[in-house]
């Protein structure tokens, strides 16, 4: 089973400077793990900070911050995912409970109900179904196949 802990102090401090106590309702780090914990969500924690952490991301990368439709802010998140796991973000994004497009936004508007996020009036959940398959913009994760596992082990015999 594959284990990536985003929960690293530095992490949370750097996300909560961007996404903590920014005005009225915005939770303090310890507000929004205990809102998170209470609520029934078939997500990792790690999803979340992901999904929080991937639109600072994403600001970041535009010119001018500006609001992203769930179309838009699926295919940041794959590229995201990119970056960070490479040829495992489909597994590590799967170890935490998301597989489908849809499971980010069931994520975003969770968010959005804790006060994390926001939307527009013309925001739907249906905005993150189906934008791409995970396979294909993912790739199917990384092959361990035999081979793969017996070329690792030719290559690294100690030399005499």
């Amino acid at each position: 089973m594959i284990r990536f802990c985003v929960w690293e102090q530095e992490t949370f401090a750097d996300l909560s400077l961007e996404f903590f106590g920014k005005g009225a309702g915005f939770l303090s780090p310890s507000e929004f793990m205990k809102e998170l914990l209470s609520r029934r969500t078939i997500y990792r924690p790690e999803a979340y900070v992901f999904v929080l952490q991937g639109m600072q991301y994403t600001q970041k990368k535009l010119e001018k911050p500006r609001h992203l439709t769930g179309q838009e802010f699926a295919r940041s998140l794959a590229a995201f995912a990119r970056h960070l796991y490479g040829a495992l973000a489909k597994d590590v994004l799967a170890e935490w409970g998301i597989k489908k497009t849809i499971d980010f936004g069931h994520i975003v508007y969770d968010l959005i109900e804790m006060g994390q996020m926001s939307k527009r009036p013309e925001d739907s959940l249906e905005d993150f179904r189906d934008i791409y398959d995970f396979d294909d913009e993912l790739g199917s994760g990384f092959d361990w196949s035999d081979e793969i596992l017996a070329g690792l082990s030719r290559n690294s015999k100690q030399p005499e």
